[in-house]
């Protein structure tokens, strides 16, 4: 028990190495990809909750600890985002499809955003020479580029995985021969 413990602490802080560190040094779309988030929806799919959840509190303090925001705005923002990704996992999708995890990061990446982007703006609320809003053309055209590399990615891994295992294959009943 204690070996999977550790192992996955390795494998959290391995992850956060490799988004911190490699990932955005990437040049230009690669840069945007949220391997974190993707990572997590796969864990929350494949696992469950209580993992996923787990995970999600892991690589949110290990995020706050690096980023210069005020510390637990990652740790909410991911949480907040597995809890509301497996809400919609266990209440509107029923299996574990190609667009299921597609739909699943769409929605994991956008809820994501918005609560990372309304927990910064409330934080800075009484520091008035930081609150600024600009949502402009730029902003929308560089999350929907996040949006698109995390969605390319999720299909990557998807296939990937459905390589090495069986549980991503869809199972449908086929009628006996009579």
């Amino acid at each position: 028990m204690y070996g999977k413990i550790i192992l996955n602490i390795v494998l959290a802080i391995i992850l956060a190495i490799i988004q911190i560190a490699f990932i955005s040094g990437l040049p230009s779309w690669f840069s945007n990809l949220n391997l974190i988030l993707v990572v997590l929806v796969f864990i929350l799919g494949l696992t469950g909750f209580r993992y996923a959840w787990w995970w999600s509190l892991g690589l949110g303090i290990l995020l706050d600890v690096y980023h210069f925001l005020p510390f637990g705005i990652f740790l909410i923002s991911l949480s907040l985002a597995i809890l509301l990704t497996n809400f919609l996992l266990t209440n509107f999708f029923t299996n574990r499809s190609l667009y299921s995890f597609l739909a699943l990061t769409t929605l994991a990446g956008i809820s994501y955003k918005i609560i990372l982007y309304f927990l910064s703006f409330t934080s800075n609320f009484f520091n008035i020479s930081s609150i600024f809003l600009d949502i402009n053309g730029s902003v929308l055209i560089d999350e929907a580029r996040c949006l698109a590399v995390n969605i390319a990615a999720a299909f990557f891994i998807y296939y990937f995985l459905s390589l090495i295992s069986n549980r991503l294959k869809p199972v449908f009943l086929l009628r006996g021969k009579k």
